[in-house]
């Protein structure tokens, strides 16, 4: 290190150097370790890392019942040397599937996890980042003594970093998953008729713990080392916890059925039902009495501050599917969702979504077979379907508000009730209407081709109208279905395959072609031609697509002159087209461009041996 030092300060600065050869033989003896201090702090802050895992599982079955248990523990210990980090990890697992009758099965699966994280108050991040760039000619402990010494930057030392010194960071996670099934075949009803349903909890447990706690570092002065106070004045605790919870129940009827062996008929309905709610709490505190108490209790009230929230989620959705095949030559295929969800209000709350695919394999009929044998297999298939969307802030047809200082009473802002957004009574489903048309081929024994051309376009998109509402009206517009947008383009595989003896090749090119175009989005009237979003590629919203357009660049002064263009240009400059022919080169003059990140066209090659 003194002697790369050396090397930049004479070859590259070019200035005297910081080190004589005296010096940097001291740093390399360790005669003087407090003046020339040789630190090797990843030999001196590292360590071999320690981890264990067992497991122990049990199984068994009879004619009826079939289980499965484990068991199991892992603990994973940190590579610093006198870390605080850790991690346990408990885990429990069970299935069982019983088998009453012939006709019956019932499914019983259970998981736990329990996590706990240890770790001090700063992240291996920083840490790593701290030894990487530390300078080797510092001494991390004052020779002869375990006190760390004071903070060179960041009040900041890496021994006391990677401790418990400066406090600790805990975190708790528990995780709790079951599900209950039952399969129930009907045959006594009719053939092919069977019902399946189903209970699934999902719940999980978070705790955080932060106590950070003064600690101290040293100077030394002479044969004197005095403790200098770094962090809070006494001790700060910091306490989150949240918890999950959510429900899924299912029940499906299912029917399948050939008759005469050449009609092929499946179905399905089903219903599901989800809700999950979200809780949270925190609280903090400092200047504890004692850093032996980390608990609230013992932290002041007047610095004390909590907070706390909840949420609720849920869905309800019918859905179904039936399936026709004629002698597995001519397939329909027809499906439906009828899906409710918390984020309408109730007159709109559910939508209906259908869909309709055909199929028909040319390749099966006998004037294909006669005539055209060379391509082993064909078959064409077109669909329609439509797709709902509600993945938008919940409760927009809600008006709603929020606690804040809203007025100044007596000298003293007073808490009151805020509006925070106006309702949308109207809102609904955005919806997708997607058309595909396609062909799969086999063809020569040795090739494949998959053809797809599709075209879909989404209304009801939700949106902010761009009109002008003043600010003492103290209202924010919400969203409304308003939006249009559509996407189209085509899709291309064809695939070789062939083997000689012990050597086989798989060669397969691939080819795709998407546009999309925003239909209409209300924006300002005063938005120049050029710049609307209107008529654009979807993702070229924003300022970064407004661009100047250059025509060329200025390759006299004269011809700088007479041009408009921007301030501080000179020749050999780009120069920019006056769009709007002011003779000024201003943002009037930016063009939206049509070219999103994502790009349109995409290929490629794959091949193996």
């Amino acid at each position: 290190y003194a002697k790369l030092r050396n090397e930049i300060r004479s070859l590259v600065q070019g200035v005297a150097e910081d080190y004589t050869s005296d010096e940097i033989e001291l740093f390399k003896k360790g005669s003087d370790p407090l003046n020339f201090p040789n630190i090797d702090v990843f030999d001196d802050m590292l360590r071999p890392a320690f981890q264990t895992q067992h497991n122990i599982s049990l199984s068994g079955q009879s004619k009826k019942i079939s289980y499965y248990t484990s068991v199991g523990y892992q603990y994973q210990d940190n590579y610093y040397k006198n870390s605080a980090s850790n991690y346990n990890q408990y885990n429990l697992r069970s299935n069982i599937d019983i088998t009453p009758n012939d006709n019956t099965r019932i499914s019983v699966n259970l998981a736990a996890r329990q996590e706990d994280r240890n770790a001090p108050i700063y992240g291996s991040q920083d840490i790593w980042r701290y030894m990487i760039k530390y300078d080797p000619t510092v001494n991390i402990r004052w020779p002869g003594t375990d006190l760390p010494t004071t903070a060179t930057q960041d009040n900041f030392n890496p021994i006391t970093a990677v401790s418990d010194a400066m406090g600790y960071t805990d975190n708790k996670a528990s995780y709790f998953n079951t599900d209950f099934t039952v399969h129930l075949e009907m045959p006594y009803i009719t053939e092919g008729l069977s019902i399946d349903g189903g209970a699934y909890v999902d719940r999980s447990d978070f705790f955080y713990k932060q106590f950070q706690k003064q600690f101290y570092l040293y100077e030394k002065n002479g044969d004197v080392y005095t403790p200098r106070a770094y962090g809070p004045s006494n001790a700060s605790l910091n306490e989150n916890m949240n918890q999950n919870l959510g429900l899924t129940f299912n029940a499906r009827l299912n029917y399948a059925r050939v008759f005469h062996d050449i009609h092929s008929l499946s179905a399905f309905v089903a219903y599901e039902q989800y809700s999950s709610r979200y809780d949270y709490l925190s609280a903090y505190r400092q200047d504890f009495v004692s850093t032996f108490v980390d608990e609230l209790f013992a932290g002041t009230k007047d610095s004390q501050a909590n907070d706390g929230t909840a949420s609720e989620t849920a869905r309800q959705n019918y859905f179904g599917r039936v399936d026709y095949q004629l002698k597995e030559r001519y397939l329909l295929q027809f499906n439906w969702r009828y899906d409710g969800s918390e984020n309408f209000p109730k007159d709109n709350r559910f939508g209906f979504f259908p869909g309709v695919s055909l199929g028909w394999r040319v390749s099966e009929e006998n004037f294909w077979k006669e005539h055209l044998p060379a391509i082993d297999y064909l078959k064409l298939r077109a669909s329609w379907g439509q797709m709902g969307n509600d993945n938008v802030a919940a409760f927009q047809y809600l008006t709603t508000y929020t606690f804040s200082s809203a007025a100044i009473l007596g000298g003293t802002p007073q808490t009151g009730v805020w509006l925070n957004r106006t309702a949308n009574p109207n809102i609904t489903w955005e919806v997708a209407n997607t058309f595909n048309a396609g062909l799969d081929a086999k063809f020569l024994n040795k090739f494949n081709l998959e053809m797809d051309v599709f075209k879909t376009k989404r209304d009801n998109i939700l949106a902010t109208r761009n009109a002008a509402v003043p600010s003492y009206a103290g209202l924010s517009l919400p969203d409304e279905n308003i939006g249009k947008c559509s996407s189209w383009g085509t899709e291309i595989v064809l695939g070789y395959n062939n083997r000689w003896k012990d050597f086989g090749l798989n060669l397969s090119g691939n080819f795709s072609y998407a546009h999309s175009r925003i239909d209409f989005i209300d924006e300002p009237k005063s938005t120049l031609e050029w710049q609307k979003r209107t008529g654009k590629s979807i993702g070229t919203d924003g300022s970064s697509f407004l661009m100047y357009e250059a025509d060329g660049i200025f390759r006299t002064q004269e011809e700088l002159d007479v041009y408009p263009h921007l301030s501080n240009t000179t020749v050999g400059d780009l120069r920019f087209k006056d769009v709007n022919n002011d003779e000024v080169i201003d943002a009037r003059d930016k063009v939206r461009q049509d070219k999103p990140a994502i790009p349109e066209i995409m290929y490629g090659i794959n091949a193996t041996v």
